[in-house]
């Protein structure tokens, strides 16, 4: 995407570490918070939908620099929340009980990556578009953290 801008290999080289310096700060900065935190839902939820957020911004917005900080941004936003994800199901799943969750999240999620890394190219061949995708992905980012907020709040009134 970032060669898309009329880039040269070494410069498009250069500017793929932008996004995964950010993706590090916000995997030390979004967990290390959460740990102080009361709730973790919104270390979870909220990065998520900053990072659905930023990936419409980047397939809207017309000027390549703007584009390539927010997907930079949006990049941040996927992966910071993550590490805090995966202490959910402990919270309400015990034994062999938070084992079998553990599983079928994983699961779930290597589905996930098996039907983005095939509906992207397939939606942007079908359409012609790249904005389309981004919609996609975006779409599936919210929809996720959507989940997490039903999930966890659905859990907190069975616990009461």
């Amino acid at each position: 995407m970032v060669k898309g801008f009329g880039v040269g290999n070494t410069n498009n080289g250069l500017l793929n570490v932008i996004p995964w310096v950010l993706v590090a700060i916000g995997l030390y900065a979004v967990p290390r918070a959460a740990a102080h935190a009361a709730s973790k839902t919104p270390y979870i939820v909220a990065p998520a939908f900053f990072g659905a957020l930023c990936l419409l911004l980047s397939a809207l917005l017309q000027t390549p620099a703007l584009q390539f900080m927010f997907l930079c941004l949006a990049a941040a936003g996927i992966f910071s929340g993550v590490p805090v994800f995966w202490s959910l199901p402990t919270r309400f799943l015990k034994g062999a009980g938070a084992a079998a969750g553990l599983a079928a999240i994983n699961s779930v999620g290597n589905l996930g990556g098996f039907i983005a890394q095939n509906a992207v190219p397939w939606i942007k061949d079908r359409t012609g578009s790249t904005i389309a995708p981004m919609f996609f992905l975006a779409a599936c980012l919210a929809l996720g953290a959507t989940l997490v907020l039903i999930v966890t709040r659905s859990t907190a009134r069975s616990q009461r």
